[in-house]
């Protein structure tokens, strides 16, 4: 290999490395290092290496994530999932070049939701089970708000936002429309919890005609509407603000559930009551598990002054507000806990 435009000084050598870098045209440049006999890892220990994986993995999360939101938005994975297989067939599903298609595919098979065998390409378990759009429990949707650029530009000012003491709460109107791509969005991805909670509520609400039940921050109506499917004779209460409902009460009728739309909360739990708060709840330590540690930092960078509560903390708000006999129930392999608490008799 030549290098262009010469390399005067540079003769004889025993060794040239070229490095590839991110411009599209890069023009090498020669420069003397003076090199020294001592080991340059002579300051580290001896059992370990230095390896900046974890640097680049970090710094480049961004393009995993938004590259699984370019596959969502070709819609990649359902291509796949209806037989396209080659990048050539995955391609033309997706009305998009090869080049790019396969590149993608490619990606997509390294960062674990493909699998690739020649020049098959075929999807994962929970690939098929979350982001085929087909699937009833497609998680495809939810890019919308967990890549909601208002959300973006905010993290990118973390470090103000650390130093200015609290984040921001221009996001947190009624009216934004961040909350309804929640409301749309989420739901398949609460799913799960809906469902833990529902069973969880089922003894309490089967000896009542007619049990309240009040769905705080309804978004999209799964949890009350889980709570309806397992228990028929609950009446379920959805609050949040009207645009948002307007969801739930769609995701509701296509469900055949009621629900009563309320717009301020003017009633307390009845006496042993129970109010029950999903929550990703990190342990003692905070760094652990690593979901609900990290949620935090969402927290952090998203509301003025909101955290991730360990259940310490949050018995203590219940405490406080009057409730008694806090429980943590786990909902793994799930990463969020349930917090229940009740009214005294």
């Amino acid at each position: 290999m030549a290098l262009p435009g010469g390399t005067p000084g540079a003769r004889n050598l025993e060794i040239a490395i070229i490095a590839k870098t991110q411009e599209p045209n890069p023009r090498p440049s020669m420069a003397r290092v003076k090199c020294n006999k001592k080991d340059p890892m002579a300051s580290t220990t001896p059992s370990h290496q230095p390896n900046p994986t974890l640097f680049f993995d970090t710094v480049q999360g961004y393009q995993r994530a938004y590259a699984l939101k370019a596959a969502v938005d070709l819609d990649l994975f359902t291509a796949i999932a209806g037989g396209s297989a080659t990048a050539e067939e995955i391609a033309r599903a997706c009305k998009a070049p090869v080049r790019g298609t396969r590149i993608l595919a490619d990606y997509m098979t390294v960062a674990g939701f493909l699998v690739k065998s020649g020049e098959r390409y075929s999807l994962t378990p929970d690939t098929a089970f979350f982001l085929d759009s087909r699937s009833p429990a497609y998680m495809g949707k939810a890019l919308n708000f967990l890549l909601h650029p208002v959300q973006m530009e905010q993290i990118q000012h973390l470090a103000a936002t650390i130093r200015k003491g609290e984040g921001p709460s221009h996001t947190l109107a009624a009216d934004d429309p961040i909350w309804v791509d929640f409301a749309k969005g989420m739901a398949p991805m609460m799913f799960p919890a809906a469902q833990a909670i529902a069973g969880t509520l089922k003894p309490a609400l089967a000896g009542k005609a007619a049990p309240k039940v009040l769905d705080i921050a309804a978004g999209h109506g799964i949890f009350g509407i889980s709570i309806a499917q397992q228990s028929p004779n609950a009446q379920i209460y959805a609050l949040d603000w009207a645009p948002v409902l307007q969801v739930a009460q769609q995701n509701a009728t296509a469900m055949g559930v009621n629900l009563t739309l309320l717009k301020r909360v003017h009633a307390a739990l009845a006496p042993g009551g129970q109010a029950v708060i999903l929550e990703f709840v990190p342990n003692d330590d905070r760094i652990s598990p690593p979901v609900a540690a990290m949620f935090s930092l969402t927290m952090l960078s998203n509301t003025p002054h909101g955290d991730a509560y360990t259940f310490a903390e949050l018995s203590d708000m219940c405490r406080k507000a009057g409730l008694e006999s806090p429980q943590l129930v786990s909902l793994a392999p799930g990463p969020e806990s349930l917090v229940i608490a009740r009214r005294p008799v």
